[in-house]
C-alpha cells in the first residue's frame, strides 16, 4: 500500500510497483492490484488510445484508489479535519483530488448502467495528460490550485470536437460563476464536498 501512495498519479507499470514494494514479479503485483479491485478499494488506470479508441494495457498504468476510506486507513499522514488537507503540500492535494474523481467516476458508472464500472482511463501525448476518460469517452482533468484557459490551449487542437468536462460541480444543483459570488473563494472550499 506505501508504494501505491508513493506512486499515484504517476504512470507505473506493474514491475516498478513489484520491485519497489518487494513482490517477486510483476505477475504478483498485478494479482494484488486484481485483489484490490475485487474489494473496491484500488482500480488500475490504463492509457487511453484516442485514434483507435482503446486502452493500453501493456503500458504503465496509474493506481486509483477507489474508496477514500481505505485510503486514509491507510494514509502515512492520517487527516481527520478539512484543515488537515488544506494544509497538504499541493502534490498531495492533487493526489487525494484525483482519487476524489475517481471514486466518484466509478460511482457513477454503474448508475448510468456501464458493463464495466473500472474502464477509467487516463490520455497522454509526449507533451500533455488529461487525468480521466470515462466509458462515454469524456474527459476530465483534476487541477488543484490557480489554473485558467491558457492552460489548455492545446486541447481544441488535440480533440477538435470534445470538450473537458466539469465534473464536481455537475452534480445537478446551480452554481454560480466565480464573478457572481461574494466569496470567489467559495470555488476551493473542499467542505462542500
Amino acid at each position: 500500500m506505501r508504494t501505491l501512495f508513493a506512486q499515484a498519479g504517476s504512470r507505473t507499470g506493474y514491475l516498478k510497483l513489484a520491485r519497489e514494494s518487494g513482490l517477486a514479479n510483476n505477475t504478483i503485483a498485478s494479482e494484488y492490484v486484481e485483489q484490490l479491485s475485487d474489494l473496491l478499494a484500488v482500480i488500475p488506470s490504463f492509457q487511453w488510445d484516442a485514434d483507435r479508441d482503446v486502452p493500453l494495457q501493456r503500458k504503465p498504468a496509474k493506481f486509483h484508489f477507489i474508496n477514500l476510506s481505505v485510503a486514509l486507513s491507510f494514509s502515512p499522514n492520517r487527516m481527520v479535519h478539512v484543515d488537515d488537507f488544506k494544509s497538504l503540500a499541493p502534490q498531495e492535494k492533487s493526489r487525494w483530488m484525483e482519487w476524489l474523481v475517481a471514486q466518484e467516476l466509478f460511482r457513477r458508472q454503474p448508475i448510468v448502467g456501464v458493463d464495466d464500472p473500472e474502464a477509467i482511463w487516463f490520455w497522454a501525448s509526449k507533451e500533455h495528460e488529461i487525468d480521466f476518460v470515462d466509458s462515454e469517452r469524456k474527459l476530465y482533468e483534476v487541477e488543484v490550485g490557480p489554473t485558467g484557459a491558457p492552460d489548455f490551449a492545446w486541447f481544441p487542437k488535440v480533440f477538435p470536437k470534445r470538450n473537458i468536462e466539469q465534473f464536481l460541480l455537475s452534480d445537478g444543483f446551480p452554481h454560480p460563476y466565480p464573478g457572481q459570488v461574494e466569496d470567489p473563494d467559495v470555488y476551493n472550499d473542499y467542505c462542500r464536498f
